[in-house]
């Protein structure tokens, strides 16, 4: 990746669309290198980033890799501050859901010139998230949403890998010694933000992509392709501790005795949401794709 770097950076034109496929979860510490990476990422105006992390075969052991868990805090100030003042176009892909844990906080970054927004497996659980995304709607014009799901109850070991505060978690039963928080917005709450907040959108995309893995990686380009619509996995709990993977649809429980395990309940509101996606789409004059 170092000569790569070095080629870009030697050109007599600044790099002005940069895209990293396969991008290996792990921030260079050359100097050189980063010194010519950030070279590169100030004259950006597009950047897409396909993330790619470890796997052995297990979802669970997969996020306990280190790696993630440095990658992505240190993103926002690796990335996309030496980008922020002529980025126009950011798209953020990962083969592991991310946002929550490992965490991704995006506040620390504000891109003034921001018009295309793209997100994959990107999890929402906190309000901030949300206003992120809202506090470029000065210049917001499309914004895709692949595969990304709205965790509506988690339950964390080690809490300072996730995004959440200390104090807004509590204990409840049945979870040991986990971590416990619930997220009551839903994606009906999102549509409307998106309709008052986002004044000039004109093309927003939010379901499930059928790429993923079809050229052993992360979607590329793909983001206008996506399928429209609420999806089996819109909204998901992580539940530290199971597998294959603590993204699943329902909280696990365990008792103190000989009785078995048993699941919490999911969230119903797939008809409001719909509902409120279709609106949204209207509002911006997109045509109704929405799939049922």
């Amino acid at each position: 990746m170092g000569e790569f770097i070095a080629a870009l950076a030697s050109l007599d034109e600044p790099v002005k669309e940069l895209a990293l496929c396969n991008l290996q979860n792990i921030n260079p510490t050359d100097l050189e290198v980063v010194r010519n990476l950030t070279k590169i990422l100030g004259s950006l105006r597009a950047l897409r980033l396909n993330i790619t992390n470890e796997h052995d075969g297990n979802g669970e052991i997969d996020l306990e890799q280190d790696e993630p868990h440095k990658f992505f805090p240190e993103l926002p100030s690796f990335w996309l501050a030496p980008a922020a003042v002529t980025l126009e176009h950011l798209t953020i892909y990962s083969c592991n859901y991310f946002g929550f844990y490992p965490k991704l906080d995006l506040r620390e970054v504000h891109l003034p010139h921001l018009k295309t927004l793209a997100l994959g497996k990107y999890a929402f659980v906190h309000d901030s998230q949300l206003e992120w995304i809202l506090s470029h709607g000065k210049t917001l014009t499309e914004l895709y949403l692949g595969d990304t799901s709205i965790l509506f109850e988690v339950s964390v070991y080690n809490n300072d890998r996730a995004c959440l505060e200390p104090n807004q978690y509590t204990h409840k039963a049945g979870l040991r010694n986990k971590h416990f928080a619930t997220y009551d917005k839903r994606w009906h709450h999102y549509f409307r933000a998106f309709q008052l907040g986002l004044p000039h959108l004109r093309h927003f995309r939010y379901g499930r992509s059928g790429w993923w893995w079809q050229e052993d990686m992360t979607p590329l380009e793909r983001e206008t392709e996506i399928t429209v619509g609420m999806h089996d996995e819109s909204y998901m709990v992580f539940c530290d501790g199971f597998g294959p993977t603590p993204y699943m649809n329902t909280t696990i429980y365990n008792t103190d005795d000989d009785e078995p395990s048993y699941e919490g309940e999911g969230v119903d509101c797939m008809e409001e949401d719909q509902q409120a996606l279709k609106k949204l789409l209207e509002k911006i004059g997109q045509p109704l794709e929405v799939v049922d």
